[in-house]
């Protein structure tokens, strides 16, 4: 059994940061035109809260008791990628998971460190290994459009 020693980035979060993570996001998305709807924002709360990734059916389960309502697949996909394609939630591509991103306001390629024990993930922002794809990517005539390692 692996040795289970480590801590992580992605503790909930206090309702004070919860609360900035949101406004924040909130101006971001009115800054691009884009429009957090009141569900979209109680999926990034839940993420924010969970202190863990989280997949669609886990959110969507949370968003059912939240709302007391049965909540369709869609309605959560919808509002993961539009999360995503603002850039407040990074989605776990070996598991399927979505995190709140550590950063949202940089541009950067998002590592993460996922532990196979618990399943707690740790986001890191590490320019060399990024200028290393390039390198690599570029060697080998291929532009990059998107990395998954």
């Amino acid at each position: 059994m692996a040795k289970h020693a480590h801590t992580h980035t992605y503790p909930s979060l206090p309702i004070g940061a919860r609360a900035k993570a949101i406004t924040d996001a909130e101006a971001l998305a009115k800054a691009r035109n884009m429009t957090l709807t009141p569900q979209r924002r109680t999926v990034f709360e839940l993420l924010l809260k969970a202190g863990r990734p989280l997949g669609a059916y886990m959110l969507m389960d949370e968003l059912s008791k939240k709302e007391e309502r049965g909540i369709a697949p869609p309605t959560i996909y919808r509002a993961l990628d539009f999360l995503v394609e603002l850039g407040v939630v990074s989605r776990l591509e070996s598991s399927n998971e979505f995190v709140p991103c550590a950063h949202p306001s940089e541009p950067h390629d998002c590592i993460f460190l996922i532990c196979t024990c618990c399943k707690k993930a740790t986001e890191v922002d590490d320019k060399d290994v990024h200028k290393s794809l390039m390198a690599i990517a570029e060697s080998n005539n291929f532009q990059t459009g998107r990395r998954v390692v």
